[in-house]
């Protein structure tokens, strides 16, 4: 298999990095050495980014310990407070085993503390130097502490002699220092006849999982600690031999799965929409006592109603805005479903797969994400699908209009007594009267009914400074400058 790629140990090109002709970057720093460090902003260099090669008089490898924070509970060291050099190793003893041996098929799983980050390897054979070995032991990239989960095998497999396990294990720092001997650990697996029914570990879909709507057939995965044959009934207590329904299961120990169990594969039937449908399940493993599970595993899938998107929007309508681009909310709600309407939506402008964007807020029954469009026609997609599978799509459009006009007086006459102004759409009018520099806020209000028709009394005494701003906060640009400016007169209103 293939590893990812790493840069050469030590750091005697870190420098080439500096004599650039742009600044060197993190990246390309580190891309020259394993051992080379980057300095954003260097004294050194009056502020300039600096790579260097830290440590490098360092000729040590890393020590090992072993790392009893991640060692499988029920299990001990023999030796915790080995450490590398100048110990060997030590021993994983099973606490609930009177000789301290593991169980064939169980897990187990232990680690190693390191000075400094390291990478480490291991090897079931004694291999003579860090570059001999091909795997690694737990994370391939440098760190202070690895660990590793083990499938114990049974006897008389490729791992192991007699009833011994030996993993050895040697790290290597960032600069090229490896350790000269394996840190070994040592483990025994019991001997005799297997007296254990094998156990599933997990399955593909989690236990009561819901399945989507009108789907009546469900392939679910079950993984087994062991090779073993597994069946199904939807009735309890039967016997293995008693139950209908045969999985297809993988019981070659060099196709084991990533969860380092043997895979069984079983195709449920029968599912009935919201309703909870029960599967027992019994294996049997190939020893010469063909162990077999007394008590059933007991596994549901949920049939589930659609899931519906009961609304989205803005939709048919035209959304006025005084800047652009407008901030615009779209917004769904979602019901049925797997979930009581808890599902992810999505948004996209054309409709086509790989085209949505998530919500900025989901994972709820209701959803909402903030686009920035200009002025127009648009058209969006909402996909909305939850953990079950259940999907509904809507298609919404509207428009957007930018006013980033002032609002204008149509009109200012006479009436009743008072001075009528009429503005071309919604406004706020207030006025002064000393002159137009004032902002607006800061003036008298004329009263409205209508945000159109503004009524003010009327008074020959001074001119009126009027100011008027929209419901988008449009007004005269110039803080000098008014709506209108008026005056009223002295004659007789009454007169024709």
């Amino acid at each position: 298999y293939c590893n990812p790629w790493d840069t050469q140990t030590g750091g005697k090109y870190c420098e080439l990095c500096n004599k650039q002709e742009v600044p060197c970057s993190e990246y390309q720093c580190k891309s020259l050495g394993q051992a080379c460090e980057f300095e954003p902003s260097s004294e050194e260099r009056e502020g300039e980014p600096l790579c260097f090669w830290k440590n490098r008089n360092d000729v040590n490898p890393p020590i090992i310990r072993p790392n009893s924070d991640v060692l499988s509970i029920g299990f001990d060291y023999e030796n915790s407070a080995s450490i590398s050099p100048p110990d060997r190793g030590t021993k994983i003893i099973n606490l609930e085993d009177k000789d301290g041996c593991l169980s064939p098929f169980s897990q187990i799983t232990f680690g190693v503390k390191l000075d400094e980050p390291a990478k480490c390897k291991m090897s079931f054979d004694k291999k003579g130097s860090y570059d001999e070995m091909s795997m690694f032991f737990g994370k391939s990239g440098r760190d202070y502490n690895h660990t590793l989960t083990l499938l114990i095998p049974e006897l008389n497999s490729s791992i192991g002699k007699d009833n011994q396990i030996s993993a050895y294990i040697r790290c290597q720092d960032a600069n090229g220092n490896s350790n000269p001997a394996n840190y070994v650990f040592q483990m025994c697996v019991q001997e005799g006849p297997d007296l254990t029914a094998p156990i599933i570990t997990g399955t593909s879909v989690l236990n009561d999982s819901p399945i989507s709507f009108n789907v009546t057939t469900a392939p679910v995965e079950f993984y087994v600690n062991e090779p073993a044959q597994c069946k199904w009934s939807f009735e309890s207590g039967r016997t293995y031999e008693e139950m209908e329904n045969s999985m297809n299961c993988v019981n070659d120990s060099r196709k084991i799965n990533l969860r380092l169990s043997y895979t069984c594969l079983a195709n449920l039937t029968g599912i009935k929409s919201d309703v909870r449908t029960f599967y027992n399940v019994k294996c049997q493993d190939f020893s010469e006592r063909k162990n077999t599970n007394v008590q059933d595993y007991v596994y549901a899938l949920s049939g589930s109603r659609a899931l519906v998107i009961t609304e989205a929007t803005p939709n048919n309508t035209i959304i006025k805005d005084s800047t652009s681009p407008a901030k615009i909310t779209l917004t769904a709600k979602t019901i049925g479903g797997g979930y009581d309407g808890k599902a992810l939506c999505y948004y996209s402008t054309s409709g086509i797969e790989g085209t949505y964007k998530i919500f900025d807020n989901t994972v709820s029954n209701e959803h909402s994400t903030n686009v920035y469009l200009n002025s127009g026609t648009h058209n969006y997609s909402i996909r909305c699908h939850d953990l079950g599978g259940n999907a509904d799509t809507v298609k919404i459009g509207f428009g957007i209009e930018i006013d980033n006009l002032e609002p204008l007086i149509a009109r200012a006459y006479y009436e009743e007594g008072s001075m009528k102004i009429i503005t071309n759409e919604k406004a706020e009018c207030q006025f002064s009267t000393d002159s137009c520099q004032y902002s607006f806020g800061d003036g008298v209000n004329i009263p409205s009914t209508d945000n159109i028709n503004h009524k003010i009394g009327w008074k020959t005494e001074s001119n009126l400074y009027i100011k008027c701003q929209d419901v988008y906060g449009n007004q005269p640009a110039s803080p000098n400058e008014c709506s209108i400016v008026v005056r009223a007169y002295n004659q007789d209103p009454t007169s024709p």
